[in-house]
Formats: C-alpha cells, structure tokens, sequence
C-alpha cells in the first residue's frame, strides 16, 4: 500500500503489526527480549545477542537501535527498526492495552511516530543506538586515529537541508573506503541494512548497493 501510494492504509497496517508485537507481553510469559526489524534488515543472531547483554549492562529499560534525532534534544527514532528489553516491552504493552491510537497521537508510521508519540510520549523513553546497528541511514567513517565510528545522516553537515537524504546515499555508498576489511566490518556488526551485504558480494552493481529511495541518484 505504501509504495502503491496510499499511505495511511500502510500507516494504519504498521501501527497494527506493532500493537501485536505486544500481545505476548500482556497475556503470557515474554521473552527477554523482544525485537521488531524491516524486511529489509538482516541480523547476526550472535552478534545481537552480545550486543543486547552489552546494553542491557547500562540501561535498565532499553530501546536498542540505529537511533536517528536531528539534534540531541529532540525526539529521536529508530531507522530498521529495533529491540526492547523485558521490563520496557511490559511499559509499552499497557500503554498500548489501555489507549488507542488517536489517543497516543500515533497518526502514522512505526517509527517517528511510534518513537515520538509511544515511546517519548507515553512511556518516556529514547532509544540508544548501537554502534554494532546499521540502518540504510548510516555509515562507517574512519578516526584521526585509525578506527572507525558510526555516522548517521542526521550527523552530517548538511543533514538539515531539504534532500540531505540523497546526498548522503551517494557518501554512505563509499564507505568501503573507510574500512581495512568490508567483509569484516559486515561480520562484526548485529544488525544491518541488507547492502552492506550486497557491497561485500562479488558482482553486486552500484544500483544493488543504493537504497531503493534513491537509486534514481545514484
């Protein structure tokens, strides 16, 4: 429905599909951990696992993302999607029991809106992003010192510009350049956008390495 056009059918079957991501955690025995991830995302199951504990050390009500906010005051979001530790699933399962959408102020998308009105809004938490997370909305970049760390489109310069998405499409699909190994990059992370795996694939063509919003661009 949304790449069709209609985007408040998609929205409404998103908000649907995320209120029944908690049914368990109002009914039954949960998980200790519950994730919520884009088709488009492919996970290292191992490498989530570590990741999580490693969170979980200092957070006691964790949201785990490739975490996006224009500014450090803001909302933020999560590009991907996401995971949420047991005792914050619980919050957000009786919030979402209790109150309907229109209520919350979620009116779209689950993510910044889900993010802004459920999670800010209701529950009173942001997420935290990961540096093992890599939506399509991210990329590696290399240190004065030789390592690498995380940037996000909302990170870079021109991030505040109308179309900044674009342009950083075109930068975020070079940062092979900014990794001794690409391979291994990819393999050390937890959860990523699949063209960091189609970058590292023998034949892959710079249209498969492009997200789909932008492959015009490119």
């Amino acid at each position: 429905e949304y790449k069709g056009g209609n985007k408040a059918a998609a929205w409404e079957a998103q908000r649907t599909k995320t209120r029944a991501v908690f049914l368990d955690y109002v009914t039954d025995d949960p998980p200790d951990w519950v994730c919520y991830l884009d088709d488009d995302m492919l996970v290292n199951v191992s490498n989530l696992r570590r990741d999580l504990a490693e969170q979980s050390r200092t957070c006691a009500h964790c949201l785990v993302a490739d975490a996006m906010g224009r500014r450090p005051e803001g909302d933020g979001w999560t590009a991907g999607g996401w995971c949420m530790n047991r005792p914050l699933a619980k919050r957000t399962a009786v919030v979402l029991d209790g109150r309907t959408d229109e209520s919350l102020g979620w009116t779209n998308n689950d993510d910044v809106s889900f993010n802004r009105a459920v999670m800010k809004g209701a529950v009173g938490v942001r997420p935290r992003s990961s540096p093992r997370w890599y939506s399509e909305y991210s990329r590696p970049v290399r240190t004065e010192g030789g390592g690498v760390r995380k940037v996000t489109v909302h990170d870079d310069v021109n991030s505040r510009a109308i179309g900044a998405v674009y342009d950083f499409c075109r930068t975020r699909d070079g940062w092979r350049d900014d990794v001794d190994d690409p391979r291994a990059f990819v393999e050390s992370l937890a959860v990523y956008h699949m063209d960091f795996a189609h970058c590292v694939t023998a034949g892959s063509s710079l249209a498969n390495l492009c997200p789909k919003w932008c492959r015009h661009e490119c």
